[in-house]
Formats: C-alpha cells, sequence, structure tokens
C-alpha cells in the first residue's frame, strides 16, 4: 500500500518460497520522494476477532498509515494467529549523491 491507503495492484504469484526454478512476476511502480510503501503479510488481513470477523483488506488499508509497529499490534489485538509481518519503507531522496537512495528508519520489532 501507498501511504496515503491505496492498495497497488500487484501480480498475486510472490513466491513463498525461492529457488532456482521458481518463476515470479516483477512489479515496477514509481515513488515520489517522501511517499510511503506498506508491505503486510496475509498475518495482518486474516486476523480474526473472537466472533470470527476478518480485519480484512479494507481496515488494514485504513491502518495503513500508522507506523509498522502499531499495525503489528492492531492485528495482534484485533486476533491475530498467523504469524505477521510489516514492512514501511519511505523513499527519502540523498542530496549527497547523483542519485537517490532509500533510507529505512525505525527499530525492527517481533511479536
Amino acid at each position: 500500500m501507498i501511504g496515503d491507503g491505496r492498495e497497488l495492484e500487484l501480480s498475486s504469484d510472490l513466491p513463498l518460497g525461492l529457488n532456482r526454478e521458481s518463476k515470479y512476476t516483477e512489479s515496477k511502480f514509481r515513488l515520489k520522494p517522501g511517499e510511503q510503501l506498506t508491505l503486510v503479510t496475509d498475518g495482518v488481513p486474516e486476523a480474526r476477532n473472537a466472533q470470527g470477523e476478518l480485519l480484512g483488506f479494507e481496515k488494514t488499508a485504513a491502518i495503513s498509515t500508522k507506523s509498522a509497529e502499531d499495525i503489528a499490534e492492531v492485528a495482534q489485538e484485533f486476533g491475530q494467529v498467523d504469524d505477521v509481518t510489516v514492512v514501511k519503507l519511505t523513499w527519502q531522496p540523498i542530496l549527497i549523491s547523483p542519485s537517490a537512495a532509500l533510507m529505512f528508519s525505525g527499530e525492527p520489532t517481533s511479536i
């Protein structure tokens, strides 16, 4: 998801595991400086509360502007049973080189 909660249209053949024989589709898109990209595993939208309701993609998109740690906590509090990985990337150009680079900020968190 882009930082404003919009979901990117990607192919559904992303690999669960890679080996030499694996074939998968590469997706390309552009981020503007300052835009964020939030990646979540299926443990977030598939978190299920005591009534059996899924957190779902709409609610996941609604919380995608939160920090990675906050998104993981929302899934856990909702009723997450599957593993959860949340990665948030911010495109930040660096002025000291002719080309832009990605900068990672924040601390790794595991739940």
